[in-house]
């Protein structure tokens, strides 16, 4: 699992970069099922290889990461989620965690009032980062 995860995430992999580029897409009904696989696909990824990951994918997914802990909704808690888990990832060479403590804040407490998993993952994410 290390070796795929590694090489999906070599700038330049074509089904890493097809990940990214559905990431990054502005949500519609349509495509929310399949950022949910790609972004579960990359967490998965990122979770093997304890975090490692290029600087360019990290900046070109994690404006819309934050975006969408920040508005998490009904709609969209399952990517919510998985955001919190490919932050609890890479929290730690990030430039701005205040940032991305107070999107995860966020979204625990739309957690705590719709989605069980999105408030588990977003505290334990949080609790990563207090340490």
């Amino acid at each position: 699992a290390k070796s795929v995860s590694t090489e999906l995430l070599v700038p330049g992999n074509e089904v890493g970069t097809k990940l990214t580029q559905l990431i990054v897409k502005n949500p519609s009904d349509d495509l929310v099922n399949l950022q949910v696989l790609a972004l579960t696909i990359l967490a998965n990824a990122l979770s093997a290889i304890k975090g490692k990951i290029s600087e360019d994918l990290h900046e070109a997914v994690r404006p819309k990461l934050v975006q969408v802990l920040e508005n998490a909704t009904e709609s969209n808690i399952l990517l919510a989620q998985q955001a919190a888990r490919y932050i609890e990832c890479t929290w730690q060479d990030d430039e701005d965690i205040d940032e991305l403590q107070s999107a995860l804040q966020k979204a625990q407490v739309v957690g705590q009032s719709r989605h069980m998993g999105l408030e588990r993952q977003a505290a334990a994410t949080l609790s990563k980062m207090k340490v």
